[in-house]
This record gives structure tokens, sequence and C-alpha cells, in this order.
């Protein structure tokens, strides 16, 4: 499958999971590039992205972390599986604005 075949392939399968749990927190994501192993994607921080001091909230951005790692293990093929997370950590060293653009490139 060619680069340009997979990134709208991962687009579709995107769409498909705005209808689940994720969709109203992700819905403006997008999927810049996909290959087999890798996923390139962004999302505008926005209102509905933040907590009570008006920084992107911490369970946004596991959130998108969890979903771009299904992305990219669906990117490998595996029966239209996206597998699932058991175990996520991630350490935070600047908080996320309204109006930021995040860049997330996931690859396994």
């Amino acid at each position: 499958m060619t680069t340009i075949d997979m990134t709208q392939w991962i687009e579709k399968y995107f769409h498909q999971m705005l209808d689940e749990f994720d969709g109203p927190l992700l819905k403006n994501m997008k999927i810049i590039n996909a290959s087999n192993g890798m996923v390139k994607s962004e999302i505008t921080v926005q209102s509905n992205h933040l907590n009570h001091i008006k920084t992107a909230h911490g369970a946004m951005l596991m959130t998108l972390v969890d979903v771009c790692g299904s992305l990219v293990i669906a990117s490998k093929g595996l029966n239209h599986s996206s597998g699932v997370s058991t175990n996520i950590n991630i350490s935070f060293t600047n908080p996320a604005k309204e109006g930021d653009v995040l860049l997330v490139e996931a690859e396994c």
C-alpha cells in the first residue's frame, strides 16, 4: 500500500472511531501522513480540551496518545485491529493552551 493509500485508509479508520467515545474530544484531529508503522497527526487545542486553569486537560492528552497509538497499530494491517491499551505513561513538561497546535508522531 502506498503512503497516500495508507493515509487515506487511516483517515477512514479514524473517522469511524469518531462515532465512539473519543469523537467529541478529537473531532478536529487531522491525519497528516501515514505509512506502515507510522502515523502523523495534528490537533488544535480548543476550549473543550481545557481544564479549570485553561490548559489542555491531561485526560484529553492521554486520549490523544491512546487514539494515535491505536491508529499506528492499525497501520500495520493486523486484520483491521488497533489493539487495546493496557498501560500508558506520559511525562508532561509544558502546558498546551487554547490555539496551540499539537503534532503527534506515532511509530511502532
